[in-house]
């Protein structure tokens, strides 16, 4: 079986965006390797349910005015929300 990755298609904020491309963004100094290493894990995702191994992704489908938006977590404060389609991540 070939297995294909469906990577980030876009980004709705700037600062994640070029930390993703390696640059240092400032507001994410302490947390700049987990979100890295988070950003990783979603460019490489196959499908959405892969999120949930490692378990310290922490999966969550966010309420509210982002209702069934999925996210994982960085850290204990923040989080990588996204919008999923079959094509892959967008506005992260």
């Amino acid at each position: 079986m070939d297995l294909w990755f469906v990577p980030i298609q876009s980004f709705a904020c700037t600062d994640t965006q070029a930390l993703f491309h390696g640059r240092l963004v400032w507001c994410f100094k302490n947390l700049e390797q987990a979100a890295r290493r988070k950003l990783l894990t979603l460019h490489a995702l196959i499908e959405l349910d892969n999120l949930r191994i490692p378990p310290a992704n922490r999966p969550k489908a966010l309420q509210e005015n982002r209702k069934g938006q999925p996210s994982i977590r960085i850290n204990n404060q923040w989080r990588l929300c996204f919008i999923w389609q079959n094509s892959g991540a967008y506005s992260v």
